[in-house]
């Protein structure tokens, strides 16, 4: 068979091969970062192999020279952009210091390409260049030993990669390694054994091959189904896939959308970024789903997360395995189902039952507290009604029994008098306590007003030793029963004060009426006091005129008597 034929098939099969692949990658693969990498080593490849193709079949030094330069441009590149598409592969993360350095890297093939385009000016890239035959000079072996470095160093990387990940599979380990030494092999064959044709492009092109093999089949650099694309791409829930080696096959909008402020998908397609973000904006709670999205043999997971950045949202995770047709696991997917709406309700209608449990307490702290307040209320009345109508009745009652005793001496008429007006005085006394355990009203303010309920009371203080004068000014509107139940009250605990202290024998009680206010007014010719000690009597008074919102005025001076007066608001 001749020999330039089995070149051209060659030749062919490996644009062909690189047309196909990339076709294929185009349009099936996902656009990330390490497909674009893989584009490009396929376009370094395809000029290379184009160039060297129609540099075999020129018939003119002149073209020849230009299609050699031609196809120098994917020679000249072809280390670096395999160092390349190997870090990217290996996931390597650049710091300052290899960034830097992979910026340097760039310069050895600009030099080197500038060398051969000037070589007619040095003869340093080729000593001869003939239609037949070329004579490498020193940068033309600077130039393949820079690439083959690189070529190696990418290798490397890759076969190590491969050990740390693959260590578990030997099958897809070796397939890996083969792929990877393919190239080195052929452009050793083609260098130090003198071969008449390059093996190098067909043995990327070949390696090139074997790396989309192996994305059917090991799912290496995540080429996805469209079906499966359009089903996820506009699901409401957040989806995104993972392969066996943890890396992001595919995302939804929706993820893209709930997720992009804590993970940049265009930088990264290891799940172990999207996880670091995770760590900074995702509360306490989330570390066992960051777990189970580290390790890789975790394929089932249901949980909650809280997610706080620019708002607080939350999400239900749940982790599946993802089985190829031989049922074995090939990933996982991951979908997040935003919850935010209904978690926010349900901690409102917490906090809302919370509130209602402290107000059911308070209402029945303040129910105790009303019913306590009610008793002590009740009580106090009973005590100061007690104090008013017992203490008055009994007064009344000793004084007349004092008088009687004394009128029994001198007329015997007058001192049963006396008693029938004592035994009269206790049976209202009783009647008095009967209608103040049962909260009525005194007896006298059943037919009577204010102003003859107190003309009758302090009728029945009189005493031959007492001589009590009432004076009622102005005219009696109608008043609120409260207002008058306290002033017939306090009339009476201060006729009963006057009556057992004072030593008085005259009192002057006096009743005005104004617009505004009723007045009463108390005054004795007692023996008086320098001080003023409040006793339950003054005490009771007190808090009567208070309730009512009253002015109460006490005022006393030894031998100048004892003067009470009250001021109620009408």
């Amino acid at each position: 068979m001749n020999f330039n034929f089995i070149i051209l098939v060659l030749h062919i099969l490996s644009l062909t091969i690189c047309l196909g692949s990339t076709f294929y990658l185009i349009t099936h693969a996902r656009k990330t970062i390490l497909i674009y990498c893989f584009l490009w080593l396929q376009g370094i490849i395809l000029v290379w192999t184009s160039g060297q193709l129609f540099e075999i079949y020129t018939l003119s030094i002149t073209a020849k020279w230009a299609l050699n330069a031609f196809q120098y441009i994917g020679i000249s590149l072809i280390g670096l952009c395999w160092l390349t598409f190997s870090l990217v592969y290996s996931d390597y993360s650049f710091n300052k210091k290899s960034k830097f350095l992979y910026k340097i890297l760039f310069i050895f093939p600009v030099i080197f390409y500038f060398l051969l385009l000037t070589n007619n000016y040095h003869h340093l890239f080729y000593k001869e260049f003939h239609m037949d035959y070329k004579v490498y000079g020193l940068f033309f072996w600077f130039n393949l030993i820079f690439n083959q470095l690189l070529v190696t160093i990418g290798t490397l990387v890759i076969i190590k990669y491969s050990l740390k990940t693959f260590r578990q599979s030997k099958k897809e380990l070796s397939f890996i390694v083969f792929a990877t030494m393919i190239p080195q092999t052929a452009n050793i064959f083609t260098v130090f054994l003198n071969i008449n044709i390059d093996l190098t492009p067909l043995a990327f092109s070949l390696c090139l091959l074997l790396f989309i093999f192996a994305t059917y089949k090991y799912n290496f650099i995540n080429i996805v189904p469209e079906a499966f694309r359009s089903i996820v791409k506009n699901m409401s829930e957040s989806i995104v896939v993972l392969d066996s080696l943890n890396r992001i096959v595919i995302y939804n909008d929706s993820f893209e959308k709930n997720f992009k402020n804590i993970f940049n998908l265009k930088s990264s397609t290891q799940i172990s970024a999207f996880i670091e973000g995770l760590k900074i904006y995702a509360d306490n709670d989330s570390e066992s789903f960051t777990n189970a999205l580290m390790n890789k043999k975790t394929f089932s997971f249901n949980g909650k997360i809280k997610i706080s950045h620019s708002t607080t949202k939350y999400f239900l995770v749940n982790i599946n395995p993802v089985k190829d047709i031989g049922k074995h696991i090939v990933g996982r997917v991951i979908s997040f189902t935003d919850v935010t709406y209904d978690t926010i309700l349900l901690e409102e209608i917490s906090i809302k039952n919370k509130e209602l449990l402290n107000l059911n307490l308070q209402l029945e702290a303040f129910a105790h507290t009303t019913e306590e307040l009610a008793i002590a209320n009740e009580r106090n009345r009973f005590a100061k009604d007690m104090h008013d109508s017992l203490g008055h009745s009994f007064s009344a009652l000793l004084t007349l029994m004092k008088v009687s005793k004394i009128m029994y001496k001198k007329d015997f008429d007058e001192g049963e008098s006396n008693l029938d007006e004592a035994i009269k005085v206790a049976s209202e006394g009783v009647k008095e306590l009967r209608r103040s355990i049962k909260g009525l009203m005194p007896s006298k303010f059943e037919n009577d007003n204010l102003t003859s309920s107190l003309k009758s009371l302090t009728l029945s203080f009189n005493t031959p030793n007492l001589n009590i004068n009432f004076v009622s000014k102005g005219t009696e509107p109608k008043i609120n029963s409260l207002v008058s139940i306290a002033l017939f009250r306090c009339c009476q605990e201060s006729l009963t004060n006057a009556l057992k202290h004072s030593n008085a024998d005259f009192i002057n009680v006096t009743l005005i009426f104004n617009v505004n206010n009723i007045i009463l007014k108390v005054k004795d010719n007692g023996s008086g006091c320098e001080k003023i000690n409040k006793g339950f009597g003054l005490i009771a008074i007190e808090q009567r005129i208070n309730e009512l919102k009253g002015n109460l005025i006490i005022k006393s001076s030894k031998n100048k008597g004892f003067l009470i007066l009250i001021k109620i608001p009408v």
